[in-house]
């Protein structure tokens, strides 16, 4: 058998590291039964504008722009396309 006194300081050691845990890197959660568990902080995204320069990393509205700006050539295209094919735009439209 083991005695009570030899595990009296690992137990110790490991409740105060989990403490430890629980107050710096992890977060609680408690379900409808009351168990808990712990989970690990997730840390913040941020992205400093020379690092998204430097990999090339856009906004939303710059990739949007992007986009309006490719369908707007490949209107301009097809307009050419079938004045070409039929001598009238987009197709007898005009």
């Amino acid at each position: 058998m083991i005695k009570q006194g030899v595990l009296d300081t690992p137990l110790f050691l490991l409740y105060n590291c989990v403490m430890f845990l629980n107050k710096t890197k992890m977060t609680v959660t408690t379900n409808d039964r009351g168990q808990n568990n712990m989970w690990a902080l997730e840390p913040k995204v941020y992205i400093s504008d020379e690092d998204a320069i430097k990999y090339g990393i856009k906004t939303y509205a710059e990739r949007a722009e992007l986009l309006n700006g490719k369908f707007a050539m490949l209107g301009f295209i097809a307009g050419i396309v079938s004045y070409v094919a039929t001598g009238k735009l987009f197709f007898g439209i005009f």
